[in-house]
């Protein structure tokens, strides 16, 4: 509905937590819901302009209503298979690289027959290791520079469960 919601409040304290100062380059990475809220978070006007956001990769998420701030750069994977991409009945807005491929041939091993195969996280994982496109290539050759990795980078993860309590 266009409203901030608890995950994206979430997903800011948890930026706080982290210890990620103002100013220094981020990127936000979602599936599904998680995308949509990645998407969200990096064309976030205000979120742009206290943060370096350099990128957003999302996967299966319907994020049409997610218009990119000019540096921003969103890659958007789609399965042709999943419905998900499309719930919003929308193409995705223009400066989103939408990636759009057929799933069949990244299944995930052990998935081969599943009822929910085409939206499985392994699936996208796959893809995207495997896609050979120009622009998939062009995305990470860009977001790789604007956030400083080199092959010293060295990374820390956090884990943050969230859940929303009762008013």
């Amino acid at each position: 509905g266009g409203l901030d919601t608890d995950q994206k409040r979430a997903v800011l304290a948890a930026m706080g937590m982290a210890g990620i100062d103002k100013g220094e380059p981020v990127e936000f990475v979602g599936h599904s819901q998680g995308g949509i809220v990645a998407a969200d978070l990096a064309t976030d006007q205000t979120l742009c302009q206290d943060y370096s956001v350099v990128s957003a990769l999302t996967a299966g998420s319907p994020i049409a209503r997610s218009v990119p701030e000019g540096s921003v750069r969103v890659l958007a994977l789609e399965n042709t298979r999943d419905i998900v991409p499309g719930l919003d009945g929308a193409n995705n807005a223009p400066g989103v690289v939408t990636v759009h491929f057929d799933g069949e041939p990244y299944i995930p091993e052990g998935k081969e027959g599943g009822k929910v195969v085409a939206h499985d996280i392994g699936l996208y994982r796959n893809a995207l290791a495997d896609l050979q496109l120009a622009e998939v290539r062009a995305w990470e050759e860009m977001r790789s520079s604007r956030m400083g990795f080199s092959s010293r980078t060295r990374t820390t993860a956090f884990v943050f469960d969230t859940q929303r309590v009762g008013y």
